[in-house]
Parts: structure tokens; C-alpha cells; sequence
């Protein structure tokens, strides 16, 4: 464009990041190859949030008590609040099986700690699924003591509480049928 007396600018859209955060914003592209922001156009475009669920099973440790039980609920609910976390645990004094959802990296890092706890050993996972929405928004995090929840459903299929046997859509079912039942019972 040299000789028209007008300087060559293209206007150009593109992605910034900043510390490793996107922001959307324009510029323009001069001829001499400089290129010059439109920062009233800078706006942030936020991260897909990832939600999961996940489903484990564990074996309490011999000497847990009830009260220990109940602390790790306090615990759970405080702590789940603050990370987003939502879920339930059920236990029956031999076995813990607990359902979590929330955003992936909060679900995973809680997940790690969970399996660390002293008061539970042989920590499997059952199911771990991206989700669209949580089942259990509810609660940061409810408990179910069995056999005082009725489920007739798992002892059909399985002779009782057996979370080792359980498939990941037996386990889910039986989270829906535990809220359902601490819902009505509430």
C-alpha cells in the first residue's frame, strides 16, 4: 500500500494468554509489522468447568467407632462445602461406599486424601464419569447407616451390602435409592 499515503491496517481477532488463562481480545496489524492491542475489547473467556462422579468402596478399619464415623462427616461436610463437592457415604460397620460429585480436579484431589485415610484400607474405585449435572447437589455430604436404610433392592441382587460386588450402575442405583429414602425420611 506504499505510495497512497495511508498506512496498511488490518484489523485481526486472536487469543492472549495470560498466566496461562485465555482472554479474547482484538488488535491491528500495522504495515511496518508492529501490532497494537484493543484493550477496551479484552474480555476473559472463562474455562469450560468439568464436572465428575465418583464412586468408591473401601473396608472400615477394625477399630473404628461410630464416633469416628460421625467426625468424618463433620469433616466431609465442612471440607466439601468449601471445594463444591457434594455426595453421600453409606457405611455399615464393615464397608464404606461413597458417591462424590463436583468439579473434576476438586473431586480427584479430595479422592486422593480419601485413600490415605487411615481409617478405611482396600480403596476401590467403581465408577469415575464427566457428568453434566450432580444427583446429589442436596449435600456437601449425607450419611447412611446401614442396615437402618431399608435395600431390599441390593439384597436381591447381591445377599446384602457388598460393595465389592457391586457394578457401577448397581452403585448408582443404590446412591438414587439412599437419597431417595433420606429425602422422605428428612
Amino acid at each position: 500500500m506504499e505510495g497512497h499515503g495511508k498506512e496498511f491496517v488490518q484489523k485481526q481477532a486472536f487469543t492472549l494468554h495470560f498466566f496461562g488463562v485465555p482472554y479474547a481480545t482484538e488488535g491491528k496489524a500495522q504495515a511496518n509489522g508492529e501490532f497494537s492491542l484493543a484493550h477496551e475489547s479484552l474480555a476473559m473467556n472463562k474455562p469450560e468447568v468439568k464436572l465428575c462422579r465418583l464412586i468408591y468402596y473401601s473396608s472400615a478399619s477394625p477399630h473404628l467407632q461410630d464416633s469416628d464415623v460421625d467426625a468424618i462427616l463433620d469433616e466431609a461436610v465442612e471440607q466439601n462445602g468449601r471445594c463444591g463437592i457434594t455426595g453421600l457415604l453409606a457405611y455399615d460397620a464393615f464397608h464404606f461406599m461413597q458417591i462424590l460429585e463436583g468439579e473434576d480436579e476438586a473431586v480427584n484431589n479430595l479422592y486422593l486424601s480419601i485413600a490415605a485415610d487411615p481409617r478405611h484400607y482396600d480403596v476401590r474405585l467403581i465408577l469415575y464419569q464427566q457428568i453434566d449435572e450432580p444427583r446429589f447437589s442436596e449435600w456437601s455430604m449425607a450419611l447412611a447407616k446401614l442396615p437402618d436404610v431399608p435395600g431390599r433392592y441390593i439384597d436381591n441382587l447381591y445377599g446384602g451390602f457388598k460393595p465389592q460386588l457391586f457394578s457401577p450402575d448397581d452403585a448408582v442405583k443404590y446412591f438414587d435409592i439412599l437419597r431417595h429414602y433420606l429425602e422422605r425420611a428428612a
